[in-house]
């Protein structure tokens, strides 16, 4: 409703307010007074008709713009459950690729735990043969000692041979 028809409408509410209220008055100060004798009275039935025919008119404009708030409103409504629908399906959709992703993960996960383990293990086997085989080379190797008696031993040897025979 525009502000001139809404003025109006509230300044005819005004009114009809003030002759119910006048008309309480009469009727409360009925009793308390003496009756008059009317031999004439006069109706304005021109301003009061005017002004029924306007207020029917704002009321009827009214009425109409409800039913055009009303089937927009209806739009809105299905448009906003059309949403609803929608979103929720996105929804479903994206929690099921996220659920099929994350067991998807935890597969892959699980086979590089057990990838990990089985590494693990081969380097514990490659580790305790290693280590037998530099026990071995350590007992098996000579030591500086050992070259330094082969040396002299060696030289020794050597001393002999370049002897002549018989000195």
């Amino acid at each position: 409703m525009n502000q001139p028809d809404r003025e109006r409408f509230e300044r005819i509410e005004e009114q009809q307010k003030e002759i119910v209220r006048r008309l309480d008055e009469i009727e409360r100060t009925r009793g308390e007074t003496e009756p008059i004798k009317i031999n004439r009275i006069e109706i304005d039935t021109g301003g009061i008709l005017e002004r029924l025919t306007e207020t029917n008119k704002l009321m009827r404009g009214i009425g109409e713009r409800q039913a055009g708030h009303g089937e927009r409103l209806d739009t809105l409504s299905r448009g906003q459950q059309e949403l609803r629908q929608e979103l929720h399906t996105i929804s479903n959709t994206w929690l099921d690729t996220l659920q099929e992703n994350f067991d998807d993960v935890k597969t892959m996960q699980a086979d590089h735990s057990e990838r990990f383990d089985r590494v693990g293990h081969q380097i514990s086997e490659v580790r305790q043969q290693s280590e037998s085989r530099f026990d071995r080379i350590e007992a098996t190797m000579a030591t500086k000692d050992d070259i330094s008696g082969i040396k002299a031993t060696q030289d020794l040897i050597l001393q002999l041979l370049q002897q002549k025979p018989g000195e």
